[in-house]
């Protein structure tokens, strides 16, 4: 063991473990600021162009280039479906979605949002990142989402782990 260096053992190990923690927790911040900044600016956008036609799919496409991505819609200002991407979600267009409690928080509030853990209409566990949407004039049109699924999103980080006289340290 060279002069300055931790003697290896169960303190070393809780470090390593720790300063991996720390990474990963900073490696999810900062993907959840990217989807929700990608949805800020995608309400931005689809505000400007409305909740369907070409404009709204383009904007929902860039919303969820995440590889964890389930898919991004518009919601309008009755909580009904707008639009839906990628096109295999285009069966949940028309699904009323007013009974989740982060999107009435949204409607009432006008704030964006993120759900716990949902079993989605696209009948899969997944979490949803929303943001309202205003016209240019500034009226409340609707609301946009990106849904996205726990597993992998959490799972992505490279896991760095090493087998130590106490078991496995990450």
């Amino acid at each position: 063991m060279a002069t300055g260096e931790p003697a290896p053992g169960p303190a070393t190990e809780h470090y390593e473990m720790q300063g991996a923690l720390l990474e990963a927790e900073g490696s999810v911040g900062q993907d959840l600021a990217a989807m929700d900044t990608a949805v800020t600016e995608g309400a931005t956008m689809i505000g400007s162009v409305g909740l369907n036609g070409t404009g709204t799919k383009a904007a929902l496409a860039r919303m969820g280039r995440f590889p964890w991505t389930v898919d991004t819609i518009t919601v309008n200002k009755s909580g009904f479906i707008s639009m839906a991407e990628p096109e295999i979600y285009e069966s949940v267009i028309g699904v009323h979605l007013g009974d989740q409690k982060h999107l009435q928080r949204l409607y009432s509030d006008k704030v964006p949002v993120m759900s716990d853990v949902i079993l989605s209409v696209e009948g899969i566990p997944a979490v949803d990142i929303a943001s309202p949407v205003f016209s240019p004039d500034g009226r409340f049109i609707g609301a946009t989402t990106l849904l996205f699924r726990p597993e992998p999103f959490f799972t992505k980080t490279p896991q760095k782990s090493q087998m130590g006289p106490h078991g496995i340290s990450w």
